[in-house]
């Protein structure tokens, strides 16, 4: 049972299954993260901590007060652990940079960039370590993970969702429109933060409404790689202007690459979100209640004995 509402079980309990597994298995890369090898445990965590915190937004609605303490305690462990998660990723974007402008960019500068953006992410495991806050943070999360056997759903099927998904969608159009209009940085940060969400969300709804959602769960996640990748360009680019070894000249030379790469990331980004949000929020959870109710009624039409399958 992976990331997902499985169909017939009643939502409650799935909330309190998956945030429970999805918790656990955060702390687990916690536990692993105090090694050298920097491989990306940190990030893993993180991703782990956002997907429960997309399943606290879809069934907030329902009970408001609870989740909402819960989701900003989850927020706070996320922004402890960020500054590691933002060093990996830009080791990683300047990567793809390089291979995109190999010919603009000689091999001695991205060398050299490298070290800085390395050297980041060493001071940053180094404050980790100084400040416990690997360990920190994993006994949080045991403490929110514990917790989650006393989580409520007051309502039941669909509706239980119904609320919350439709303000996820509502909010990620709404960033969107304001991101392409203001072209700043910080806009786009909060537009990938409610395409993540809704791109989660989705995912977890797609057990108990077959491969209907399949096109919407694509879309989502090459959104939230566009608008991912925008934000570890706007730290590259923050680097080569305030905290690279590269002389005025190497530095002006990487950010013209890093710009020119940013600004394909957007245009594709626009292409596709005002795509996926070319459909209202409120008929896009119309169609997903349809579509939950044909697998649901698909589902009781098995033959008792005969494996179930998605409705095509």
């Amino acid at each position: 049972m992976g990331y997902c509402l499985e169909p017939g079980q009643p939502v409650a309990d799935e909330v309190r299954r998956v945030a429970a597994h999805q918790l656990e298995l955060a702390i687990a890369q916690l536990t692993a993260a105090g090694d050298d090898t920097h491989d990306g445990s940190v990030h893993i965590a993180r991703r782990h901590i956002k997907k429960v915190r997309a399943l606290i937004r879809l069934v907030r609605p329902a009970h408001r007060r609870r989740y909402r303490t819960v989701d900003r305690r989850l927020r706070a462990v996320n922004r402890m652990l960020a500054p590691i998660a933002d060093a990996q990723a830009t080791v990683a974007m300047l990567a793809r940079v390089a291979w995109r402008n190999g010919g603009e960019l000689p091999a001695d500068i991205v060398a050299r960039l490298r070290a800085s953006v390395l050297r980041r992410e060493s001071i940053a495991y180094e404050d980790a370590a100084r400040t416990d806050a690997f360990e920190t943070a994993a006994a949080l999360l045991r403490a929110e993970r514990d917790a989650t056997s006393e989580w409520r759903v007051s309502r039941t099927g669909f509706h239980a969702v119904a609320a919350g998904l439709e303000r996820t969608a509502r909010a990620s159009r709404r960033a969107m429109v304001k991101a392409l209009a203001s072209l700043r940085v910080e806009d786009y940060r909060e537009w990938r933060q409610r395409v993540k969400a809704h791109w989660l969300q989705v995912r977890l709804l797609k057990g108990r409404c077959g491969v209907g959602l399949a096109l919407d769960q694509r879309r989502l996640e090459a959104l939230d790689g566009y608008l991912g990748d925008c934000r570890n360009c706007a730290i590259l680019r923050q680097i080569l202007t305030s905290d690279s070894l590269l002389d005025r000249a190497d530095a002006a030379l990487g950010l013209r690459a890093v710009r020119r790469y940013e600004r394909g990331l957007r245009r594709c980004a626009r292409r596709l979100g005002t795509a996926i949000y070319d459909e209202t929020p409120r008929d896009f959870v119309t169609r997903v209640e349809r579509l939950w109710n044909s697998t649901r009624r698909t589902r009781r039409a098995q033959p008792r004995g005969t494996p179930w399958r998605s409705a095509a």
